[in-house]
Order: C-alpha cells, then structure tokens, then sequence
C-alpha cells in the first residue's frame, strides 16, 4: 500500500503540472513577448515533449497505483467477510434465535461489498482528489494571488454545505443499509421455503411482500412505503443530487469569476494569456476534484454505516464462547478424561430455565434427572413440556438460569464447549444435510476435525445406518449428490444418512429428537431398527412421542410442566406413574381407532 500510495502521489504531480504546460504552449504560440518565430516554435515544441513525457510517466504510476490499490482491498474484504462468517458462527444460539438468516446474509456480502468498494474505488480516488486539489490550490497562488483569493471565497460555503449533506447521509446510509437486511431476510425465507410456498400457491404473496420491502417503482411516491429500501435510496439520491448541484454551482461562479477578473488583468497586461488559461485549469481541476470527493464522500459514509453492524458482529463476544482463550490444568484434566472415556452419564440437578426471549416464561422448572452410562433413555410427554430443551442444555447451546446439566459427572459449564459438542452427536426430527455427497455428508464430522476420511468407515457407518443398500442403488452411489438440505433424498434416506454421520461422529453420547415422528411406517421401521443398533453399548437419550418407539428402553422420563413427573422402565411408570398411564391409554385408543379406519 505504501507502494501504491507513493505511485499516487506522483502521479497526481506530474498531472498537476500539465496546465502550467498548456499555459506555456498558449504563450509559445503568441508574439506578445516580442520572441523570434524560431524560439517560439522551440519553446513550443520543448512544452509538448514535455506535457507527452509526464502523460507517459503518469499513467505508468495510475497503472501500478490502481493495481495495488484494487488487489490490496480485495484481499482485505476477503479476510474481513472470513473473520465476520467466523465471528457469526462464533456467537451463541440465543443470539441466532433473534436473528434473520437473511439479515446476516446482506451483512456477508451487500455490507462487506461496499466496505469493499470503499477500501479500494473509493479510497483511491479520494486520495487523488484530495492531494489533486491541495497541489492543484498552492499552483493557484503561486500563478496568481488575486485571482486566487477571488477563487477561494466560496470555500466556506463548500464546508458547510458538505458537513449538512454528510450528516444527511450516513443517516439515511444506515437506515437503507437496514432496509436491504429485511429485503434479504424476506427473500430468503421465501427461497428456502419455495414448495411451501409453492404448495399454496403464495407465489404472488411472496412477491408482494418482497416488492413491499424493496419499494415498488412503479407506486406512487405517497403509497410507497417509507422504510423500504427503493424510499430511502430515493431520499438519499435527492440529497447527493442536490449536494453535488451545490458544489458544482459554488465552482463554477468561481470559475466565471476569475474569467471576467483575469480578463481584465489580461488587457492590464498584469497577467499573460497563458497564465490565465492555467489558472483556470488549475481552477477546473480543483472543482472535478471537489465534485469527487463528494461523491466519494456519499460512498465513505455508506460504508462506515455498514461497518458500523459489521463490527458489531465481529467484536461481540459470545455468551457462550465455543473455545476458551486460556486454560488450567483442571481443564486439561477434565478434558483427558473427556477424550479417553467410553460412554458416558449425564444428569440434570434441580434445572431452571428461561428463553432469552421469553423470560418470564420457565420451561423447565426445578428439573432432576440422571442417565447411567450405556443406559437407553426417552424423554416423553406432551409438546412444550422441554423435552428438546434438555438436549440443547446438554450440547450447551444455552446455559442454565439456575441449576446443573452434568457430563460424565462434570458441569457442562466447566468443559470448553467445542469438545464437550464433539463427545455427543445429535438426530434431529428434520435433519440438515449439506450439498455435496453422501460421502461427505456421512464423514462432515471426520472432515471438520482435519481428519482423513477413511471410505471402509463411511461404508461401515452407512450398514448400521441402514443406509448402504439405497446409496449403493444410485448411479454414483457415496458420490451422489443429496442437494441443499438433502432435498434430492427422500426423508427416509435423509435421517438414515444423519445416522450415520452421528455414528462416524464415534460419541460418546447419541441424542435423538424425535427422529421418526417424521416418517412413513417403513421408513420409521428402517430408522427405528438403524437406533436400536447403535444404542446397544452405548449411551443414548431419545426424544418421542410415539411410545412404541421406546417401550424396550432402559430408563423413560415423563417431561411435562418443566418437571420429570416420573421416570423409570415403561412397566413401573405404567403402574406408577397415572400420567404416564393415561399417555399410553390416549395413544392406545389412537391407534385402535387408526386402525378401525384401516
């Protein structure tokens, strides 16, 4: 940079000097001075190789200066947008719970596009104005201080027209840098839900909503509406347009000023042809740059408008941090014992817990449970009792408001969250996969750690899983694409290969969200037979609400009201527990009545 900005300077010297050449050239051609005809064909020609040399010169220093300048802001937008996407998956689940995908998708690229335009376009052409127009101004002094002083006068009213115009649009930069995230966050919901939207024919809804949060331009001004972003780039548009009318208005009455004053200084003879013409080049050079640098201005300011929530993100520092800065040797303890143990208890110690966005509302409420190790556990019970919440409490996505959640005997509090979320793998009901193959999907959690993939593991993951035989099936088989989301698979074929990932995972704690409730009955068969595999040895906690799925499992739990209202094998809650009875008795009838209409 320090390069580029020296090949900057230079060049704005040398073009700096090329109206006191076209003055020279004016003078060469005129007999005023009572010069032969032969000294002023040299003279003239002398300023022309001159004015051709330092053309030359320039551009080769604008080449290398613009080089730098756009390869240098290229790298540091691309380390910027890595450190924010870092910064984002660095902060904890709360805060995604209050976030829009596609607002955090505008701050990756609309934010960081124009702190790119800024870092590069931007600050290289206001560098060139600004020393363009310093150099440009001591030359007009220098020509003449008359007319230099007549040509200054506007200069307050530039001041103070620029500082109103600047306040003017950061504000509105930041506002339409506002607008465009909800615009992005409606286009995104409405993309990654097109076959819902599909499905009920919302396509023109969607449009509707979307063309409301961009601005329609064919609305009238009064309907449109104020927040959006086509109204706020309006506003913003008039107000660089009425500046830029103003900054061009001021340097223009000085340049027709300095006409009429230097023609009369012209006839005095107190000034040459020449000189004249210089000084209103010089003058013209000045106003360009002004013109410039207000522009320049408009996009500066817009830029640390998007800075502003960009730095917002990146100096966060997350409640929940995934990794520690320091650790003691308790921790490195704790974490021994973590890497080298097999399966693996957990318990929960009189818990309480509150979303963070609905904090007078307790889902769980003085909880007490535990799990032995290698024991099969299910949570059942009503919806919204906190079932899922027990296993985000475990991996840690959120903490206790008072309470304990126990790992293998250890506070989940006291183990750097990244390792205690590697020792556990979670199925959910709907699981994500991401687009690339069945292999990749299958060895994510080998490949996030930096491990080799090994192909005789994926296999063997894929037949517990129940998942070689339909792989096999495809045409490219492990190398067939599954799509975004897994859409090119069914939902059979997607959970049975989530299995498999979890199980690639080799924790030491297997977590299940209601991992059938989401299937037909073959599929719920296939997928049900690929759990009771991988549970045996091991510790596992499933989340149901068909009992049938976990009647054979060692330990069930009756979650409903934040609270275990009972817990034990399905015979003892059965004779135990009345809730518990009446659950199977309402499930029984169900499915008597399903099967009357059979």
């Amino acid at each position: 940079m320090a390069a580029a900005t020296i090949c900057l300077v230079l060049a704005v010297l040398l073009q700096a000097v090329m109206p006191i050449l076209f003055g020279r050239m004016i003078d060469a051609t005129s007999d005023t001075g009572g010069d032969s005809r032969r000294a002023r064909m040299r003279a003239y020609s002398q300023a022309c190789a001159e004015l051709a040399g330092i053309v030359g010169v320039s551009l080769f220093f604008t080449a290398v200066r613009a080089y730098v300048f756009n390869s240098a802001g290229a790298k540091v937008v691309a380390r910027l947008r890595v450190l924010l996407f870092r910064s984002m998956l660095a902060q904890e689940t709360s805060w995604f719970d209050a976030k829009e995908t596609g607002d955090l998708l505008s701050r990756l690229a609309s934010d960081t596009q124009k702190l790119q335009a800024a870092a590069t376009e931007t600050v290289s052409l206001a560098l060139r104005s600004g020393i363009s127009a310093a150099i440009s101004f001591a030359l007009l002094f220098y020509t003449s201080w008359q007319l230099a002083s007549l040509a200054t006068a506007v200069v307050p009213f530039l001041i103070g027209a620029t500082f109103i115009a600047m306040r003017v649009v950061k504000r509105l930069a930041k506002e339409s840098q506002a607008a465009l995230a909800r615009a992005g966050a409606v286009a995104q919901e409405g993309l990654a839900n097109q076959r819902v939207v599909r499905s009920f024919g919302a396509e023109g809804f969607e449009v509707g909503r979307y063309a409301h949060a961009v601005g329609d331009p064919d609305a009238d001004r009064k309907t449109l509406a104020k927040d959006s972003s086509l109204a706020l780039g309006l506003r913003q548009a008039g107000v660089q347009a009425a500046f830029i009318t103003t900054t061009a208005g001021l340097g223009y009455a000085s340049v027709l000023g300095v006409w009429y004053y230097g023609g009369l200084l012209v006839v005095r003879g107190q000034m040459t042809t020449g000189d004249l013409v210089a000084f209103v080049m010089l003058l013209l050079t000045i106003t360009a740059s002004l013109s410039v640098l207000a522009q320049t201005g408009a996009s500066v300011v817009e830029a640390i408008g998007a800075s502003v929530e960009i730095f917002a993100v990146i100096d966060r520092e997350p409640e929940i941090p995934n990794e520690w800065a320091s650790k003691s040797d308790d921790d490195r303890a704790t974490e021994l014992k973590l890497v080298t143990g097999g399966a693996a208890g957990c318990a929960f110690e009189n818990v309480v817990f509150s979303y963070a966005s609905r904090p007078d509302l307790r889902v769980l409420d003085g909880l007490t449970f535990s799990i032995p190790a290698k024991a099969r556990a299910a949570l059942v019970g009503p919806s919204g009792g906190g079932k899922t919440t027990l296993l985000h409490l475990l991996e840690r996505f959120y903490d206790v408001t008072s309470g304990k959640v126990l790992f293998d005997g250890v506070d989940v509090r006291a183990i750097e969250p990244v390792l205690l979320r590697t020792k556990m793998a979670l199925v959910a009901q709907q699981p994500a996969l991401f687009s690339g193959s069945i292999r990749d999907n299958i060895a994510y959690a080998s490949r996030a750690r930096g491990l080799a993939v090994d192909d005789a593991a994926v296999e063997a993951a894929a037949r517990a899983a129940h998942a070689f035989d339909f792989t096999t099936a495809f045409p490219d088989g492990f190398e067939t694409t599954v799509g975004e989301r897994g859409v090119r698979l069914s939902g059979g074929q997607t959970q049975r290969v989530a299995i498999a990932r979890a199980l690639l995972a080799a924790p030491r704690l297997l977590l299940f969200d209601e991992a059938t409730s989401a299937l037909d009955a073959e599929s719920e068969a296939l997928v049900q037979d690929a759990i009771d595999a991988l549970c045996v040895g091991r510790t596992s906690i499933s989340v149901a609400h068909r009992l049938s799925t976990v009647v054979n499992a060692d330990v069930i739990a009756l979650v409903q009201g934040g609270r275990v209202l009972g817990s034990g094998t399905h015979d003892v809650l059965l004779r135990d527990c009345p809730e518990y009875a009446n659950l199977v008795r309402r499930q029984l009838r169900a499915a008597d009545s399903s099967a009357s209409l059979a």
